[in-house]
């Protein structure tokens, strides 16, 4: 409805030259909204979704309502009512969609569960394959702790905050920020505090005395910071939730794990 009545208000003002209201400087900016409204149309054509269009052509429900008055002041509060009413049931869909992407899917509700090893995430339920890439972290940290008392601290260079949460039972950390990654973003907000991750990735790699979560897409930075003779990187379980994470582990504390074969 906001774009035929925008294309409606174009063609009445550009072909036509009809003005709708006596003053016209008002059809004037009448005008420049409609242009900017269906302009922004362009952003949502690959990808319909409600912030696209909240952020863009919305901006045409300004044309609508005028013309909503202007055609129909005799019905112009029952036409807004039904309008509000159509607005407010679309919000109501109980399906997974772009203005409600938090709702699960009727699969998740049917499938997920819940697990009770881990005490900060034993009333989540969750799919198998975020289940597993959290039990992984939580074992390979706990592991490490065990067989590598060398081993007393360790970074989260991802936007996970799960992962710093589980890794802190078994090993200390001295990074301010729970979750990291090398964006310009972070790099401001890391500005504020006294700990430069820059400086905690290199003792790592000086010391040897830690370990190092990140995104193996970051795989390149981290082989320009990190010296791989001495450390070696491993895959972490691939989930939805999750994508592809990787643990940079010292050599010699590798070793040890792969002795008790349980890495």
């Amino acid at each position: 409805m906001i774009f035929i009545s925008n294309i409606y208000f174009l063609i009445n003002f550009i072909l036509i030259k009809k003005n709708l209201h006596k003053k016209k400087n008002l059809n004037l900016y009448l005008f420049f909204i409609s242009l900017v409204c269906l302009l922004t149309y362009a952003s949502t054509l690959h990808k319909l979704n409600i912030f696209r269009f909240s952020t863009g052509p919305i901006i045409g429900i300004i044309v609508l309502l005028y013309l909503v008055e202007f055609i129909f002041p005799k019905y112009k509060n029952k036409i807004l009512i039904l309008f509000v009413v159509i607005l407010g049931s679309n919000s109501l869909v109980p399906l997974k969609q772009e203005n409600n992407r938090f709702f699960p899917l009727f699969s998740d509700m049917k499938n997920n569960y819940n697990l009770k090893n881990i005490k900060y995430f034993n009333h989540q339920k969750w799919r198998n394959d975020t289940w597993k890439v959290i039990n992984e972290i939580d074992d390979k940290s706990k592991l490490i702790s065990l067989q590598c008392p060398e081993i007393s601290n360790f970074l989260n260079y991802t936007e996970d905050a799960f992962i710093y949460i589980l890794t802190k039972q078994y090993l200390t950390s001295q990074q301010y920020l729970f979750w990291y990654e090398n964006t310009k973003y972070h790099k401001l907000l890391a500005e504020h505090f006294n700990i430069d991750m820059e400086i905690l990735i290199n003792n790592i790699n000086q010391k040897k005395h830690g370990i190092i979560f990140f995104n193996l897409k970051d795989i390149s930075y981290f082989k320009k910071k990190i010296n791989f003779e001495d450390f070696s990187f491993i895959s972490l379980p691939y989930s939805y939730q999750q994508k592809r994470k990787g643990l940079i582990v010292p050599n010699r504390c590798l070793k040890k794990i792969n002795s008790k074969n349980d890495f």
